[in-house]
């Protein structure tokens, strides 16, 4: 028997700094030292689709509510298209502020292994991991285009009705700084800030 494809999203995770707070309080306690000399802040985002940035967008408060898949992000925002890019890209600039997976969804890597050894136990099975994201994954899944899709965020009511669906881990999503970045600690407030353009330098951070 023929078999569809397989898409997973792809979840990479590499050494940056992880900002510990998150807080959803109006005013952080104090203002850090080093923060003016950034500049401007250059802001990643995850593409539209992404289950990461859907549920980012809806923990900061700038998710669209007349929307299931808009939200508010800076039009200027750089977009990368997994958590692997935004690492990247925050990795190798001091101004970057980025968000992704904290590393525990099963990777696109290690779907392909389960694959791989579920044909060695079946061998007349054919199947075939292609990397995508969580919005691309669950429609080509309802359309019939793959047998199987993995998601990085929760189903919602009508694809709840089209699928049949197993939890199998929960995932956290992490905001990342560059090394050189001063900032340990962030608000939700301030994420939306940065995140809708209200904020676009480290220096008003506190404003």
């Amino acid at each position: 028997m023929k078999r569809k494809g397989l898409l997973t999203a792809l979840i990479v995770s590499m050494a940056v700094t992880s900002l510990a707070g998150c807080k959803n309080t109006k005013k952080a306690q104090e203002k850090v030292k080093g923060l003016d000399k950034l500049g401007k802040v250059h802001v990643i985002s995850r593409e539209e689709g992404s289950g990461s940035r859907n549920t980012f967008a809806e923990l900061a408060g700038f998710k669209d509510n007349n929307s299931s898949n808009q939200d508010n992000t800076l039009e200027g925002a750089e977009i990368a298209e997994d958590t692997s890019s935004v690492l990247n890209k925050v990795g190798s600039d001091p101004a970057a502020i980025g968000y992704g997976s904290a590393g525990v969804m099963v990777s696109d890597s290690q779907v392909k292994v389960l694959a791989e050894e579920y044909m060695k136990q079946n061998p007349r099975a054919s199947i075939k991991v292609t990397q995508t994201d969580s919005g691309n994954g669950i429609n080509q899944t309802i359309q019939g285009k793959c047998d199987m899709g993995i998601s990085s965020r929760e189903l919602r009511n009508p694809e709840k009705e089209l699928l049949n669906y197993e939890a199998i881990a929960r995932d956290e999503i992490a905001v990342i700084v560059n090394a050189a970045n001063p900032l340990n600690d962030i608000t939700m407030d301030q994420l939306e800030a940065v995140y809708t353009g209200k904020t676009t330098e480290w220096k008003d951070i506190y404003r």
